[in-house]
């Protein structure tokens, strides 16, 4: 996974790249994932939800060139002035983004009047995955 991002002001802000497991208790899946995620240091408490806000970014535009994520799932996350989450949506002209997905990679531009605190594209590799899915009562792989 090949990840790019700009931005206005970059500062308290990491770019994040994934193409492994992406771990979650117990629960382990393949994904491909580029973030650009408000965080004062690099480092793993980057990932924490509910932390301040250290960045001061509005825009922000993250460009993946993906291996073989089938399909990329954009999300955008802004934070007001008491700190409450605010969801981006797609095709806002205020508060929201923009996701194109070519065979080969993807771009996602945010604009919010809001501090952005996640711009995230997320593929998981439903090819390499062996979580146990259930069906009609039967346990079995699906890829």
């Amino acid at each position: 996974v090949c990840c790019r991002a700009t931005a206005k002001d970059t500062q308290g802000y990491v770019l994040a790249a994934l193409n492994g497991d992406d771990v979650d208790g117990d629960m382990s899946v393949p994904a491909e994932v580029c973030a650009v995620l408000s965080c004062a240091d690099a480092g793993r408490d980057c990932l924490d939800f509910g932390r301040q806000v250290p960045g001061g970014a509005t825009e922000v535009k993250l460009v993946m060139e993906k291996l073989g994520a089938e399909r990329l799932v954009p999300e955008v996350v802004a934070a007001s002035q008491d700190q409450t989450e605010i969801l981006l949506v797609p095709n806002s002209t205020s508060n929201g983004f923009r996701f194109a997905e070519t065979a080969t990679g993807a771009t996602l531009s945010a604009a919010s009047s809001h501090n952005l605190t996640s711009v995230v594209l997320y593929g998981r590799r439903f090819d390499r995955d062996t979580l146990p899915y259930r069906c009609d009562g039967t346990t079995e792989a699906v890829v």
